[in-house]
């Protein structure tokens, strides 16, 4: 017993699904595109702070060294 029937592909459908997915990608792309400014600004901030962090501490290094040298030479004296 044989089968009888037609096969039917709509190529539209895959045509609009290549075309949905593109268009995803592409708005998707040029939203971080569009954020990349304030993505940079973040970062250069970030590593400005830091370095601003990290200075203070180096300050303060040098101010307990110079201290501690001090207190030092009371004692001997």
């Amino acid at each position: 017993m044989g089968t009888v029937g037609t096969v039917s592909i709509d190529l539209n459908n895959i045509r609009d699904i290549i075309n949905n997915s593109t268009l995803t990608a592409s708005g998707t792309v040029g939203g971080v595109a569009d954020q990349a400014d304030l993505i940079g600004l973040a970062v250069g901030i970030a590593v400005a702070v830091t370095l601003l962090i990290g200075a203070i501490a180096g300050v303060f290094g040098f101010l307990w060294v110079i201290f501690s040298m001090v207190n030092r030479l009371k004692k001997e004296v």
